[in-house]
């Protein structure tokens, strides 16, 4: 599978903007949205390949919204990320994983790291 369209999602705006600066010099199409509920709605207008999302949002987190595009968009790719928050980065990413995350990864990160994860993802999905 291609990934062309990738949807990241953070309700920290700045954090989103600077991911997304992140990995625009790969040619990716980029969109932003705030929360879950906004991201399921750009998923759907969008048609992302590819959701990259926190899991610790307000108005819609990142386990709901999980759970919400594999009920409507099956084969889309989720990354999931986090800092942590009230318990540690690692068990909020273990519950995204078993939520059926395609794959975690824990803020902060570089570039080389999180197109290294989307790289995979996209090879994974052709074999």
């Amino acid at each position: 599978m291609e990934i062309n369209k990738i949807l990241i999602v953070d309700d920290e705006v700045s954090f989103a903007n600077a991911v997304s600066s992140l990995i625009a010099c790969y040619g990716y199409n980029l969109r932003i949205a705030k929360n879950g509920h906004e991201a399921l709605k750009e998923a759907l207008a969008f048609s992302p390949e590819l959701v990259i999302t926190d899991v610790i949002m307000k108005n819609g987190d990142g386990i709901d919204l999980i759970l919400n595009l594999r009920k409507c968009m099956p084969r889309i790719k989720i990354i999931a990320m986090t800092g942590g928050g009230r318990v540690s980065a690692d068990d909020y990413l273990k519950t995204a994983k078993f939520f059926s995350a395609d794959a975690i990864i824990q803020k902060p990160f570089s570039s080389n790291q999180l197109a290294e994860l989307i790289k995979q993802i996209a090879e994974e999905t052709e074999q």
